[in-house]
């Protein structure tokens, strides 16, 4: 038995569907055993529900690559501070630290936080 659920809780719309896609969903509609108005509702919550997820990804994505970021800072400091007390830091040492930290101020005044080599 179908679930009954208040139709004041629905909006009726009508849809226009080019006949090949409309045959795809009525088809997919009769092999999973629901209307065609069900089939459609489930795929397009589905669509909601894998945009949400992809953003959840893409953030994700990002504050990984900050962490990336900011434990190279933490490891530059560290490294100044331990030569900076030995008096000495050796140029090529300076020039890595110099361009990193330089990457990492300009992604921080960036939108994008993408680095130029792989963690």
């Amino acid at each position: 038995m179908a679930n009954l659920i208040p139709q004041d809780d629905y909006i009726r719309t009508a849809l226009r569907l080019p006949r090949d896609l409309h045959a795809q969903v009525q088809a997919s509609a009769e092999t999973k055993g629901r209307s065609m108005n069900a089939e459609i509702i489930s795929r397009l919550q589905d669509s909601f529900s894998k945009d949400d997820s992809r953003l959840v990804i893409a953030l994700e994505e990002q504050i990984g690559t900050y962490k990336y970021w900011l434990e190279k800072a933490r490891g530059i400091i560290s490294m100044a501070l331990l030569r900076g007390r030995q008096g000495k830091i050796p140029d090529a040492d300076f020039k890595w630290m110099s361009e990193d930290l330089n990457e990492i101020a300009r992604l921080s005044k960036s939108r994008s936080c993408v680095p130029n080599e792989t963690p």
